[in-house]
C-alpha cells in the first residue's frame, strides 16, 4: 500500500539470486518493520522469485534488465542511471535495502522528515596515533593535496568518516536523478570495479555530491541511521542501536550482530 504521509517513500530491495537463509532474515525484518510503506523487490528478468517471496504477499515485485544485476558494473550502472530513478518518480524518497541490511525500528518517516538528499552509514576508519597527536589538520592537508575527482588517492583522503554507504541508504529521488543526468558524461567514463570512486555511493557522496550541494547529515548523526564497518566502535560512540545496519551477515561482523539479529 502507498503511504499518505507528507513524503511518499518506497523501500527498494535489490535481489540478484534466490534468497539465502540470511537474506530471508533480512527480508522478513524489512516487511515486519517497514511494511507500512511500499516495498518493491527488483530483480533480473531471468530470475523467478515466486517461491522465495511467497510468505510476503504485500511485496511488489518488479523485473528489470538482466545486465543491471550482472556484478559490480551492472549494479553501479543501474544506480547511477536516470532510468533507474525514473522508475520511482512517483515517490519523493526511496530506501535502498540490500538483502544484507537489517532494520531495528520503524524510524523511516522520521529520517525522511529531516529533509536530507542522501543518508547512509558513514565510512568509519580506525584513527591511529598520528590523528590523536596531530589532530584533524593532517586529514585536512591530505584532502587538499588530493582534491575530489583526482585519482584513487582522493578515496583515502575524503572517504574516512564521510556519509555514506549505499547498502542501506535513503535517497531523495529527484536529487539522485538530477545528479545522474548532470554527471552522465563523467559516469560514462568510470571504470567500474577498477577504481573506488566508480562505486555509486562513493560517486554520489564524494564526487558529484560535493559539486552540487548534496544535503547529507554529519557522520555522528548518520551513525544513528546506519552502521556498516566497525560496529563495536559505533556502539561505543552513540551507545544504542541505529535505525538499521548493512553487511551484518559478513563473517567479520556477524559475531557482533548475532546478539541482536536472530
Amino acid at each position: 500500500m502507498t503511504n499518505d504521509k507528507k513524503y511518499r517513500t518506497a523501500v527498494v530491495v535489490p535481489a540478484y539470486r534466490h534468497l539465502s537463509d540470511d537474506e530471508k532474515i533480512s527480508m522478513r525484518q524489512c516487511v515486519d518493520v517497514l511494511g507500512g510503506h511500499d516495498i518493491i523487490v527488483i530483480h533480473p528478468e531471468r530470475l523467478d522469485l515466486t517461491e522465495d517471496l511467497q510468505s510476503w504477499q504485500s511485496v511488489v515485485v518488479k523485473a528489470l534488465r538482466n545486465e543491471w544485476f550482472d556484478g559490480v558494473k551492472g549494479y553501479n550502472s543501474m544506480l547511477l542511471s536516470t532510468e533507474f530513478y525514473d522508475l520511482f518518480s512517483v515517490y519523493d524518497y526511496i530506501l535502498i535495502y540490500q538483502l544484507d541490511a537489517y532494520v531495528f525500528r520503524n524510524e523511516l518517516d522520521e529520517w525522511v522528515a529531516k529533509g536530507y538528499d542522501y543518508i547512509g552509514a558513514p565510512w568509519i576508519i580506525k584513527r591511529g596515533l598520528s590523528y590523536y597527536l596531530f589532530g584533524g589538520w593532517m586529514q585536512a592537508l591530505h584532502r587538499k593535496l588530493h582534491p575530489i575527482g583526482e585519482g584513487e588517492n582522493m578515496v583515502h583522503a575524503h572517504l574516512a568518516f564521510s556519509v555514506g554507504n549505499g547498502g542501506l541508504s535513503l535517497r531523495r529521488v529527484s536529487k539522485m536523478r538530477e545528479m545522474a543526468e548532470q554527471f552522465a558524461a563523467e559516469i560514462s567514463r568510470l571504470r567500474f570495479g577498477e577504481e573506488r570512486r566508480a562505486a555509486e555511493d562513493v560517486f554520489f557522496s564524494l564526487v558529484a555530491g560535493r559539486r552540487c550541494g548534496l544535503k547529507k547529515p554529519g557522520w555522528r548523526e548518520a551513525l544513528a541511521f546506519a552502521w556498516e564497518s566497525k560496529p563495536d566502535y559505533c556502539m561505543h560512540t552513540i551507545g544504542k542501536l541505529p535505525f538499521g545496519c548493512h553487511a551484518w551477515s559478513l563473517p567479520r561482523y556477524k559475531s557482533f550482530w548475532k546478539q541482536y539479529i536472530k
